[in-house]
């Protein structure tokens, strides 16, 4: 069986989990064929014309990219607007498109790791951690007699696991109407005629990568021809999810704080930046002379980490791109910031989910080539 484009899909997933993301983000296969088998994958910042040649040219199946190619709705596909016009190309060339945006940007081994192990940063500590619900609730409702069936089904799926004990339910007995329609084929009852049935409220905990599996082997042993079941959405609070192992995974949020090897000025530290990062150009604010000890690193564009009470816990903040007015709070609040271009903090992490992704087991015995993008650069240029 072929490698195909969402196995590819899958594996970024565990990498960096698209639950992870932000609300307002789009993430995950934008574009492709989930079926389409895998042989060549381009990993990118951005998916610029360049880069679509270059998929083209190296004989891609598959593009990686860190920022979105559909960001917004599209209302038009036009081969004269952007993005629409790489779409087409795409398409025409047979390029699939994964994104992984804020979901890498929060994952422990994500956009700000890369930049914090460029930076020579260690003892890293992940800024303002965030709760996550690991599993979803699944409620089904089943006769009564073959609810043992239904508990099986779900085992099988990978559902209702909670530490040491399996096939772990809760039921709730009560009624169930339905009237058959012309060609129905009832469990029990007749056409035209309404049935009440004694059923079972069945409800369990599933992890949200086992969902699918679960509900599949549920609809297979279920004795219904219409399956009604329900998925809901944990949501934890600051006070629940400490409690509820089901509730927590703090591994991941938007930001790392680490401590430099030896103190050293902000002006010292900042030319160390600008040479790890490879950038021409890079803005300040604070001292130059400051006593650098601790930095909080967080690539791209953050603008709520310099709000945040709690940035005052790193000596300098290290990120891409600071906006004149996010720059004059951050003066006032007595911060000390580096700003060295979105593209240049940004850019550590393409190799680095390169190196993950070659390492992965299913892609190794794939053989699918990881290559790095050669022709993506940055969208401005310092003169």
């Amino acid at each position: 069986m072929p490698f195909t484009l969402e196995q590819l899909t899958a594996i970024v997933d565990t990498l960096a989990p698209f639950t992870y993301a932000s609300s307002w983000d789009n993430v995950g296969l934008q574009l492709g064929e989930p079926d389409a088998p895998i042989r060549r994958v381009l990993v990118t910042l951005d998916v610029t014309p360049a880069v679509v040649q270059e998929a083209r040219r190296k004989r891609c199946d598959a593009i990686i990219s860190h920022h979105p190619l559909i960001f917004h709705p599209m209302k038009q596909i036009l081969p004269s607007a952007y993005p629409g016009s790489l779409v087409m190309k795409l398409i025409r060339y047979g390029v699939g498109v994964i994104v992984a945006h804020t979901n890498l940007d929060k994952s422990p081994n994500g956009t700000n790791k890369a930049l914090a192990d460029v930076l020579g940063l260690f003892h890293l500590e992940i800024f303002q951690p965030e709760c996550h619900a690991t599993h979803v609730k699944l409620t089904v409702f089943v006769p009564k007699g073959y609810e043992n069936d239904i508990i099986n089904a779900i085992d099988r799926g990978g559902g209702g696991t909670i530490g040491l004990y399996s096939h772990c339910t809760f039921r709730t007995p009560g009624l169930g109407t339905y009237v058959p329609l012309v060609g129905a084929k009832p469990f029990k009852g007749r056409s035209g005629k309404l049935e009440v049935a004694e059923e079972y409220r069945l409800e369990t905990l599933v992890p949200k990568s086992h969902i699918r599996s679960v509900i599949k082997e549920v609809i297979r042993a279920h004795p219904y021809e219409e399956v009604a079941y329900d998925v809901y959405t944990l949501e934890p609070t600051q006070s629940s999810f400490r409690m509820n192992p089901f509730l927590q995974d703090e591994s991941y949020g938007l930001g790392y704080i680490g401590h430099l090897k030896r103190p050293m000025q902000l002006e010292t530290f900042a030319k160390k930046v600008k040479t790890a990062l490879k950038t021409k150009t890079l803005a300040i604010v604070g001292s130059p002379r400051a006593r650098i000890r601790t930095a909080l690193v967080c690539a791209g564009s953050a603008p709520e980490i310099i709000r945040s009470p709690s940035a005052k816990r790193a000596d300098v903040i290290v990120t891409g791109e600071l906006s004149h007015h996010a720059a004059l709070e951050a003066q006032t609040l007595g911060l000390k910031v580096i700003a060295a271009g979105h593209f240049a903090s940004e850019w550590p992490v393409v190799s680095h989910l390169a190196r993950l992704l070659r390492s992965n087991s299913q892609i190794k015995q794939a053989r699918v080539t990881i290559a790095v993008s050669a022709a993506n650069t940055p969208p401005m240029a310092c003169r």
